[in-house]
């Protein structure tokens, strides 16, 4: 990214099914890691209206995003193809059907995984970040941040 341009500001989705397993998806504009579904927000876009429309482009759901987990901070991320610095809202959301229809180009597989194992599959640090406030609130009670 050109320094010119500034920080990117992109926000995700951990779309939590009703059995509590966490969609990730491969994504290769992240070496093939396993990711969720999420990207850049749009001049003029909330948070919430950027997760419900990268989530149906990449995975073709609907969903209800319940609040955020976390904001993190990214900058020169390992593993992306390019050189970027992030700034990321990471949503809770629920999906209104679980019947995922991929893109192809931004998420090419898919897995519906157990916290836990979410936890041992995702390499990217602030990923892991998530998963680790999920599997705590989870157990502990949700104090999502509500941005609507």
């Amino acid at each position: 990214m050109d320094p010119k341009l500034g920080v990117s500001v992109a926000a995700g989705a951990y779309i939590i099914d009703p059995k509590g397993r966490i969609l990730l998806i491969r994504a290769p504009h992240w070496h093939n890691q396993y990711m969720i579904p999420g990207g850049h927000i749009e001049y003029g876009e909330s948070i919430f209206d950027t997760v419900k429309r990268e989530v149906k482009e990449e995975v073709g759901l609907d969903i209800e995003p319940m609040g955020v987990i976390i904001v993190a901070e990214d900058i020169f991320p390992k593993g992306h193809v390019s050189k970027m610095h992030y700034i990321y809202f990471d949503v809770i959301c629920k999906p209104r059907n679980t019947r995922v229809k991929l893109d192809k180009f931004e998420a090419t597989s898919y897995v519906w995984a157990e916290p836990e194992k979410a936890l041992r599959m995702v390499k990217h640090r602030t990923l892991k970040r998530g998963i680790s406030e999920y599997i705590k609130q989870k157990k502990e009670g949700f104090n999502l941040i509500d941005i609507s």
